[in-house]
């Protein structure tokens, strides 16, 4: 890094939608206010660098796509804002302080953000917060997966036949009540192949059960975390197990995508799970989705998989054969 640059740090808190809502508000920002963006993604819901799973498809981006412990000496080096921070970079702890606030240092209490509608002349600006909405998909239109993720994708969706629908469930760190969401949709989904995504097993089981008159599959596996949230690092035991999680997650949500349509509820706190609405948003919108797979359509994938990605019937799946054609 040279005297001259002019930085943003962007450290998202949160789920997969929120870290990518955070990332493209400071890339728009960073844009207007020629600013190069570095972005810090390992304790957000990827788990991990946003490099191992993305890749920037505007050549003209201004970006670093992840924190060495060389970039972390350079920046406690520079001034910042928030000013209360300098110098802690990799040792500050942020902590929930309410909407009003969003995260705040722990120490000090400042808000760990910057003032947005304005130039800073800081040559450090950094923003470490939470918080959802539509601004992922805008991102999703300026990045792709990396060929090792839109690989693993494609193989595990490889054989599935098309024609079917998608439900998406969340109900660990948020709940939703599945039972009477399922009860309401079943009679209109007889005799139809059902997706199955969710980040619990208990409510998978339900519903494969829930759904009788149905042919309903999923596509990943579920690891038994005890109801925990999915896409916390802390509730793993290794970085294979964590990078898995999410190349899963970004499975369902490619094939939410892929589905006919895509149903969801929202959860107890009165809104949708961000992966539900990103989920329905590649679904209206192909050409965002094989873009994100580095693809200029989906005929790579014209048969999709009815059974378990390893090829084995999962116990209680209930698959008609003879419907199916397989």
């Amino acid at each position: 890094m040279r005297d001259s640059d002019r930085l943003l740090l962007c450290s998202p808190i949160g789920g997969l939608n929120d870290t990518l809502c955070q990332i493209e508000k400071c890339r728009r920002y960073a844009k207007a206010y020629d600013r190069t963006l570095i972005t810090d993604t390992v304790r957000t819901g990827l788990m991990g660098h946003f490099t191992d799973y993305f890749e920037f498809s505007d050549c003209d981006e201004k970006i670093i796509p992840w924190v060495s412990a060389d970039c972390i000496e350079a920046l406690n080096a520079l001034d910042c804002r928030p000013p209360e921070i300098a110098g802690r970079f990799g040792k500050y702890v942020p902590r929930w302080a309410g909407c009003g606030k969003n995260h705040v240092d722990q120490l000090t209490g400042a808000q760990l953000s910057f003032d947005f509608a304005c130039d800073h002349p800081e040559p450090l600006l950094v923003h470490s917060q939470s918080g959802g909405g539509s601004y992922s998909q805008s991102l999703l239109s300026h990045i792709r997966f990396s060929a090792p993720v839109a690989r693993a994708i494609t193989d595990a969706l490889r054989d599935i036949e098309p024609g079917y629908v998608g439900i998406h469930i969340r109900h660990t760190d948020h709940q939703t009540d599945y039972k009477m969401f399922l009860a309401a949709l079943a009679p209109r989904l007889i005799r139809k192949r059902v997706l199955i995504c969710t980040d619990n097993r208990d409510v998978r089981s339900y519903a494969m059960d829930a759904l009788k008159c149905s042919y309903p599959f999923f596509v990943t596996e579920l690891p038994d975390q005890a109801g925990k949230a999915l896409h916390v690092s802390k509730n793993y035991t290794s970085d294979d197990d964590r990078r898995q999680a999410t190349v899963n997650a970004f499975t369902d949500l490619v094939a939410l995508g892929m589905a006919d349509a895509v149903h969801f509820t929202t959860v107890s706190a009165g809104w949708p799970s961000g992966f539900s609405s990103l989920a329905k948003f590649l679904s209206e919108n192909q050409s965002v989705l094989t873009s994100l797979l580095g693809q200029s359509d989906l005929s790579g994938l014209p048969a999709r998989r009815t059974a378990r990605r390893y090829g084995r019937i999962m116990r209680g799946l209930r698959i008609a054969r003879d419907a199916l054609h397989i």
